[in-house]
């Protein structure tokens, strides 16, 4: 094939053509710890996807899913024209595995088009009430996009460049339809009004935009009517213009609603008639909590000298010990992984301590829950490195299996004596009490029922208290429950366990009983526990006497308490609360509770009172609209969920009510003008009649998931025409993907298809890739030059960050002089593989905006059918750091390298920048032969700004990128919105390249064909050897954007060559940054 060079001189070069780019490809990993078994169940409206374990949350689900519908579209005046998929996990760890929304394709110049998709993704959390909620919110927002941006594919294109519409807008609209007046958005707002000023609302739309819009669409029910919700909506539609929808509607310029909005709740929190106490700044371990991390599970040693807590941030979790007395904290346990774009378990891991110096951590690894003991004892005992997280990782070392046969554990807590752990834990869809003793390999159950059983506390005599739902007279346990009947309105009970522990004579015992909930019980001083109620309104500490039934409140802070311990002894106080959407832990050591201390009620909570009296006094029963669940304006048949209220415990008492399924009055609670508007004409289809369906089994069936249409500038062809159409199965296990690059004469050419198997352990794929380039020489002639390659590939993740691929390929190569019907095609075929290794920790948080790290090492290698000379092969490195500096201020930073071997080694070509619209190139330097190879397995080595392409080119590369990436609007306009997706994503980037093609040892030998030059002037053959310096440099700055669907990128670049500094390059390009 050699031969072919003097081919290529005798009929001309080819000055066109010019080598392409490889586009690395990372992506961390999403692992398949088990195989489930799928099946579904059919209703007129839903297919409900579940598998061994869940039947029984996915027949409620489904029962659930058909009444909210016509609930929600009656309050939205929308309806859906499709069925829509609700698939159901066992666990959020069980989720965390699925292959939805993994995008291993995303094309990177824009003009990608996600098709809607009538799905839900939804995990059981142990708890009903919790469950019904994230159901409901899930099914509103998924009706809102539908009706806001459309169905089909001409409304979604429309939408995507006319209608942008803030996150607060439709994620706070599907949080008030789903919940209403919620304990959490009431939490937030009061927090956010009493330290925001008017001046800086935007700040609290940011901060957390779900509640912030929840607690809006809540101001316009309660001002304007439930009515006003809909016609906001279907005006922002018809308008395009969230502002338009709300001044048309209610009638007030935009400005002086969001100040109503902002007063409404201000007066609602100012000034109490008890003062709120403040969290004093010295008792918050740390002062500020600008990354966003959560925090969970404060635990104190059974000695009150050491606390234990969880930090998380977006998934990766750290256990650290603190000493009370010194305040000295060090890192116990890492684990964990940063998935921002899937759902956290951050209930996970869990603490209890089993003596002062021994820590009971159950976590969840390779899909499985498992316990292990951390010793306190030494310097630094047990603080784990890399080496013991990483065999951890794989599963070369392992906790114990004591709590594998649990799809969840929800939480824990060990005896005095450390030989019984107390569990609230998931089995078979229904949480429950189990006991797990010292010596036993299996915890027997205490509790047997659909009601959530939580939080479970052994008392210093053996009994149990724990927080639950169930009905207050069952003292035997004898109620079993029901799926509507598990309200979100949970109590204390004590549990007296048989004789010698034994669960089977086990008697109940109501401790509370009201409207609020009460949590997390802990053992106090003998005879007493103390626990979180929200019987102000506001989640606080109180403590219960068990002898006389006398409840005194313990703490008044104006912030609502997440979770807490009390130590019994020392008095130590740790908890948990949020303040202006952070949160933080506070120890308070010594802790002195106010005497009488008496807490004031919020507004919230006065009106559930009010409301829970009257249905006490009219002796009927509570009304089943909710603040969980707006009412809809239309008449419709009460949510399932809708149970009877449990008895009250003293006579004359109000009656409980089911405040997860309870409704408002029309009026606000304090006096004030309200404005009806009128019920519109929407009326929603008539109620289902049919049963459900099934289960069958799962089948695949392929649906169109995204259409690519795009323009892309091909260093090898020009610029053309990008088709691309990706179909996939329901779970995303299954993808297909095709596509065509073609010039505008649609004889050059790429066309391409591929098939991934995403089901297992492993990732298969296997690719077809077909080339025609059709250039002209020098010389007149006209070459056709083709290449057809069939790639398998093998993908084993070792852990989520780290993965090895092996992908063995098929490759044939022609080349066709067009216009020489004499001469004979020349072809060779190829047959090797890649083998891989990939780091991948990154994510994206941003518009061309990432964290993390990315790095690859990779081997490829062809062998030549009967042509050992044409044998190559090439070693490669790319690795990338993204530093986030402050804010949206990024440093990136990325280092490549590599080397052709082999008797026929390709060239790196350096210089410009990838998918570069209005290029230029070095002419002399892109001069190839006719082989064909040689054009497919060219690769350019980008970027090198300040430079045109082929400024150097050789077997070997070394690259140096680094650049500062700052957002300039957004960083200036701090938390304030922007509407405008032009200036929203414009970023200014300042860089700095260094780079060198080849050949020889290293850069600076006498053979590197920089330095080496042979001039030819007959008879005579000179050899010049210069001494310069081998690498390119270039530095300057550029501008990111997108307009019309693509990110355009502009650059201008000085480059300095052999110390003397070049003309200014200007790159206009498209596509993400490295």
């Amino acid at each position: 094939m050699r031969g072919l060079l003097a081919l290529g001189l005798l009929l001309g070069w080819l000055p066109g053509a010019r080598a392409q780019v490889t586009q690395e490809v990372f992506g961390p990993n999403r692992i398949q710890y088990r195989r489930f078994q799928w099946q579904i169940y059919g209703t007129t409206n839903f297919n409900v996807y579940h598998y061994a374990g869940g039947q029984e949350v996915a027949r409620n689900a489904a029962e659930l899913a058909e009444k909210e519908l016509r609930r929600v579209s009656s309050l939205i005046g929308y309806y859906p024209y499709a069925k829509t998929t609700l698939i159901l996990y066992n666990s959020v760890a069980d989720l965390r595995q699925s292959n939805i929304g993994l995008d291993d394709a995303h094309y990177q110049t824009g003009g990608e088009t996600a098709l809607s998709k009538n799905r839900i993704e939804l995990a059981f959390d142990g708890r009903q009430p919790q469950f019904r909620r994230d159901l409901s919110y899930r099914l509103t927002r998924l009706l809102l996009q539908d009706m806001l941006y459309g169905g089909s594919l001409k409304d979604q294109l429309r939408s995507t460049y006319l209608l942008q519409l803030p996150p607060w807008f439709v994620d706070g609209a599907a949080a008030y339809v789903a919940e209403g007046w919620s304990h959490e958005m009431d939490d937030f707002i009061r927090s956010e009004v009493r330290r925001t000023p008017q001046r800086k609302l935007e700040t609290i739309l940011t901060r957390n935009p779900r509640l912030a819009g929840q607690s809006i669409w809540n101001y316009v029910a309660e001002r304007y009517g439930y009515t006003s919700l809909q016609n906001v909506l279907n005006l922002t539609r018809i308008t395009r213009d969230e502002e338009i929808g709300f001044a048309s509607s209610l009638n007030v310029p935009p400005r002086q609603f969001m100040r109503a909005w902002f007063t409404y709740y201000f007066q609602q929190n100012d000034r109490p008639p008890v003062p709120y106490a403040e969290v004093d700044d010295a008792q918050r371990l740390r002062p500020k909590n600008r990354r966003g991390l959560l925090f969970t599970e404060p635990v104190l040693s059974p000695d009150g000298q050491t606390l234990a807590y969880v930090e998380n941030d977006r998934g990766t979790y750290r256990v650290r010990v603190r000493s009370v007395a010194t305040g000295k904290e060090r890192q116990l346990l890492r684990g964990g992984f940063k998935t921002p774009d899937q759902q956290l378990d951050v209930r996970m891991p869990l603490l209890a301590w089993r003596t002062a110096t021994q820590l009971a951590i159950a976590e969840m690894r390779r899909g499985r829950v498992e316990l292990r003991l951390k010793s306190l004892s030494g310097k630094r005992a047990d603080e784990e490195g890399i080496l013991t997280r990483f065999k951890l990782a794989v599963g070369l070392a392992k906790g114990s299996g004591a709590l594998a046969g649990f799809e969840q554990v929800l939480d824990m807590s060990y005896s005095a004596d450390g030989k019984q752990l107390a569990l609230s834990a998931v089995r078979g869809g229904q949480s429950d009490i189990y006991v797990l003793r010292a010596g036993q390999r299996a915890a027997q159950a205490v509790t047997s029922d659909a009601y959530d059983d939580l939080h479970p506390v052994f008392l210093p005599d053996g009994s149990l208290v724990f927080s639950s739902n169930r009905s207050a007279s069952d003292s035997l346990g004898t109620d079993k429950g029901t799926f509507a009947r598990a309200v979100d309105n949970f109590d204390l009970f004590r549990a007296t366990l048989g004789a010698d522990g034994a669960t089977g004579g086990t008697r109940f015992r109501t401790l509370t009983s009201g409207i609020a909930n009460e949590t997390r019980p802990r053992a106090a001083a003998p005879g007493q526990v103390v626990y979180l109620s929200e019987e102000s309104g506001i989640r606080s500490v109180w403590r219960l006497d068990l002898v006389t039934g006398q409840r005194q409140a313990l703490t008044g802070f104006g912030e609502a308490i997440k979770t807490f311990d009390l130590h019994p002894t020392t008095g130590h106080l740790a908890f948990v609360f949020a303040e202006q959407g952070r949160e933080y832990v506070a120890l308070y050591p010594s802790y002195p509770p106010p005497a009488g201390l008496t807490l004031s009620r919020t507004v919230r909570q006065e009106t559930l009172e009010d409301r829970a009296a009257r249905a006490a006094a009219s002796k009927t029963p509570a009304p089943v609209a909710q603040p969980v669940k707006p009412a809809a304006p239309t008449p419709a048949a009460p949510p399932a969920d809708s149970a009877a209220k449990k008895a009250p415990t003293t006579a004359g008492a109000p009656a409980p009510i089911n405040t997860d399924d309870y409704q408002f009055d029309a009026e606000p609670p304090k006096p004030r003008v309200r404005r009806r508007t009128p019920v519109t004409a929407f009326t929603p289809p008539p109620p289902p009649t049919s049963a459900i369906a099934g289960p069958v089994p799962y089948d695949i069936r392929f649906g169109t998931t995204d259409v690519v249409t795009s323009l892309y500038a091909d260093p090898l062809l020009g610029t053309g025409l990008v088709g691309e159409v990706r179909m996939a199965d329901v779970l995303e296990n299954h993808r297909i993907r095709a596509g065509a690059f073609t010039l505008t004469d649609f004889r050059t050419n790429h066309v391409y298809g591929e098939y991934s198997y995403l089901g297992r352990r492993y990732d298969l794929k296997a690719n077809y890739l077909k080339s025609t380039y059709l250039l002209g020489s020098e010389a007149g002639n006209l070459f056709r030059i083709s290449r057809h390659s069939v790639t398998g590939s093998f993908i084993y993740p070792l852990t989520h960050s780290l993965s090895v691929r092996l992908s063995p390929t098929v490759v044939a190569t022609r080349l066709t002089i067009v216009n020489q019907f004499t001469l004979p095609d020349q072809t060779t075929n190829f047959a090797g593989g890649t083998a891989e290794a990939v780091y991948d920790n990154s994510i994206i948080t941003g518009l061309n905006q990432m964290e993390g790290t990315r790095m690859k090492l990779g081997y490829l290698k062809l062998q030549a059918f009967g042509q050992p000379q044409e044998n190559f092969s090439k070693l490669y490195f790319d690795g990338r750091h993204y530093q986030k500096i402050y804010r949206g201020l990024v440093w990136a930073t990325r280092v490549s390298a590599g080397a052709f071997l082999g008797a026929a080694p390709k060239q790196f070509i350096l210089g410009g920048v990838d998918n570069w619209v209005f290029n230029s190139r070095q002419d002399e330097e892109l001069r190839f032969s006719a082989v064909p190879a040689d054009l497919f397995y060219q690769q350019f080595v980008l970027p090198m700004r300040g430079f045109v392409f082929g400024a150097r080119t050789g077997p070997r590369h070394l690259l140096l990128n680094t650049e500062l990436r700052w957002p300039i609007v957004q960083f200036l306009a701090g938390n304030a919105q922007i509407s405008s997706g032009f200036f929203r994503n414009l970023q200014l980037t300042a860089f700095f390249d260094a780079g060198s093609a080849y050949s020889g040892a290293n850069p600076f030998t006498t053979d590197n064909s920089f330095n080496t030059q042979t001039v030819i002037n007959r008879p005579f053959t000179a050899r010049v050897i210069n001494f310069r310096n081998p690498f390119l440099y270039g530095y300057g700055a550029g501008a990111r954007t997108t307009l019309l669907g693509f990110y355009l990128k502009y650059d201008l670049g000085w480059g300095i060559q052999d110390g003397v500094e070049l003309r200014p390059v200007h790159h206009w390009s498209l596509g993400y940054d490295f």
